[in-house]
């Protein structure tokens, strides 16, 4: 599923599509801004959205094998709620 059909089923349940896409908008860009500033994203029932920076690390170039580093990075960590994967 992506943006458009989760717009597409919320619209069809409670508004216009308008209206469902502000508000599907709206969650997104609230998580990623939540996420850029350095807070987790707790979803009672669905999981946990968190940023972690990895650490650099040396890789290879699969092509000639020659070892190149590789910097860290920002990266999005989600832990998946108990209630979303069945465990109880």
């Amino acid at each position: 599923m992506n943006k458009k059909e989760l717009t597409q089923i919320i619209s069809k349940k409670t508004m216009t599509y308008l209206e469902a896409k502000d508000i599907v908008d709206c969650v997104f860009d609230t998580i990623v801004k939540t996420l850029k500033s350095g807070d987790k994203v707790m979803i009672t029932g669905f999981g946990i959205f968190e940023m972690k920076t990895t650490k650099p690390k040396i890789g290879r170039n699969p092509k000639t094998g020659q070892e190149v580093v590789i910097d860290e990075r920002d990266v999005v960590k989600f832990k998946a709620s108990k209630h979303l994967v069945g465990r109880k």
